[in-house]
């Protein structure tokens, strides 16, 4: 904590577990520093798959089926599910993981129950999507409190992997992309709605996410798979090759994103610091009337006046997630 007292803002550079779900996020405003990138409820929101498409799809965004696999569920269970629904081959995921860890491809019944296994290594909740084909696009949304610019839309390519994996994304050579994609004008227009009623209207995510979408041009249809709120961050990065692909260079992409930083920061304080003033205040009123009975006030107002110290400290608590 105290070699945290100098710092002027914090730009999270983090992946998986604590670092872009929220938490390191939480705690950095328990510490009052202000921080670059979306708040805890998008991070939280975003790194939880089944939660995030259940926000998605109440959008109107198109996302793919899916069988969500609980720790009760048998294997007979889950192999008559994915028969009967869209059979194989499928996508196992951890429910909560980030950068394709712990993402298979299974193509047999035979070797679902060890990856299962696997992915359960990483979250008690695995989701199985299926293998809808098509190609895979992304798209840079870059949020402050004067403007959203949504990125062009790029292909991404892993032809040295099985699908676009961990492997693919951090290991040099692995993957390459393609900008524009070469996708109908009509798709990459959705495409770009898609990734910015995410970003903005579902998560309500400040700072620079990118969002993974697939296309299959055989059955025309277009599926949002997922936001990252902490992509990548490095000059060759897919996030940063997008936005400078529609204009945005990397000095002036990291100068936005550290000003809004610093911009939200004092909003948060300020915010902050008017509540405890309405919660000193409420929490003056509970003392006053702690002894009802001999001042002769009626019991409810005693217990009204607790209501609203406890009122102001929930909101204390929803501004933390804001």
């Amino acid at each position: 904590h105290s070699g945290l007292q100098n710092i002027d803002l914090v730009f999270p550079a983090l992946h998986g577990t604590f670092g872009e779900d929220g938490t390191v996020q939480g705690f950095l405003e328990i510490l009052g520093k202000p921080y670059l990138g979306a708040g805890v409820l998008a991070s939280a929101l975003a790194m939880d798959k089944i939660s995030a498409k259940r926000a998605f799809a109440g959008a109107g965004i198109p996302i793919t089926p899916d069988i969500i696999v609980d720790e009760e569920n048998t294997s007979a269970e889950i192999s008559e599910r994915i028969q009967s629904g869209f059979g194989f081959p499928i996508f196992v995921k951890p429910n909560l993981s980030g950068s394709s860890v712990g993402v298979y491809k299974v193509k047999r019944p035979e070797d679902l129950n060890p990856i299962i296994a696997e992915a359960r290594k990483y979250s008690q909740r695995v989701i199985i999507e299926p293998d809808i084909g098509g190609i895979e696009l992304e798209c840079s949304v870059l949020v402050t409190k004067e403007t959203v610019i949504v990125s062009e839309i790029g292909e991404v390519k892993a032809p040295h992997r099985p699908f676009y994996d961990f492997q693919a994304k951090f290991q040099l050579g692995q993957s390459e992309i393609h900008i524009p994609a070469k996708i109908p004008e009509e798709v990459r227009r959705r495409a770009m709605n898609f990734a910015k009623t995410a970003v903005v209207e579902v998560l309500k995510a400040a700072g620079l996410s990118r969002v993974d979408l697939r296309y299959n041009p055989e059955t025309d249809k277009l599926y949002l798979i997922e936001v990252n709120t902490i992509p990548g961050m490095a000059s060759q990065s897919t996030a940063i090759k997008l936005l400078e692909a529609s204009g945005i260079t990397y000095r002036e992409t990291l100068e936005r994103l550290i000003e809004d930083g610093l911009n939200r920061g004092q909003r948060r304080k300020q915010l902050q610091n008017t509540i405890s003033t309405e919660m000193n205040k409420a929490e003056f009123i509970q003392f006053a009337l702690a002894g009802s009975r001999v001042l002769s006030l009626p019991w409810w107002l005693g217990q009204a006046a607790r209501l609203v110290a406890w009122l102001m400290r929930f909101r204390v608590g929803l501004s933390n997630s804001e």
